[in-house]
């Protein structure tokens, strides 16, 4: 019940941290279907960049929040986080399926030190709790209002509006502890 109702991660010191991992939140879909950042990963990025300029910290990003982000941090300071293709279909990449990513091109959670998580406000939580599950030391910037402004526009209906998403985030948080208690 705990984990349904609490909504704020525990926080960090942005001048503490190791690295930076930005978890993107939803899309927009282009005329043709492509997916593509939309206005919420921009303002993600564009956090994820004034981050990077406080730490000089390298940057883990999934792809949306990357792309977003463009020119603004060095090369060999961004790493985008990109979706598996199956026979030319994009296969949706989680949360989970995300920081699993970023263990792996990091060579472990421990060599990302103290890392600050960058997401929606309301994906927040999950995203720090689910960082911590793969053993990332993870924490939500201290001192810093993350993004809440929805597009109604998303290409993912459930990250539109904030309530969709509050009914979407506490069905998956009931599904991941149900999930850990079977365990």
């Amino acid at each position: 019940m705990q984990e349904a109702l609490t909504w704020k991660a525990p926080t960090l010191p942005v001048e503490k941290a190791d690295t930076i991992l930005a978890f993107a939140f939803g899309n927009r879909l282009a005329k043709n279907g492509n997916q593509l950042p939309g206005k919420m990963n921009q303002n993600l990025a564009d956090l994820v960049v004034r981050l990077y300029q406080k730490t000089n910290k390298t940057v883990y990003a999934q792809w949306e929040i990357a792309q977003a982000i463009g020119q603004r941090i060095p090369k060999d300071k961004l790493i985008a986080i990109y979706p598996k293709l199956d026979h030319g279909k994009l296969i949706y990449l989680s949360t989970h399926g995300v920081a699993q990513e970023v263990t792996r091109k990091a060579h472990g959670a421990k060599n990302m030190g103290k890392t600050l998580i960058v997401a929606y406000a309301e994906h927040s939580l999950r995203a720090v709790e689910t960082a911590k599950n793969l053993g990332i030391d993870a924490y939500a910037p201290a001192g810093v209002a993350l993004p809440s402004d929805y597009d109604t526009k998303s290409g993912q209906p459930w990250t539109r509006d904030r309530l969709t998403f509050a009914l979407y985030e506490i069905g998956t948080r009931a599904e991941i502890q149900s999930k850990a208690l079977q365990q």
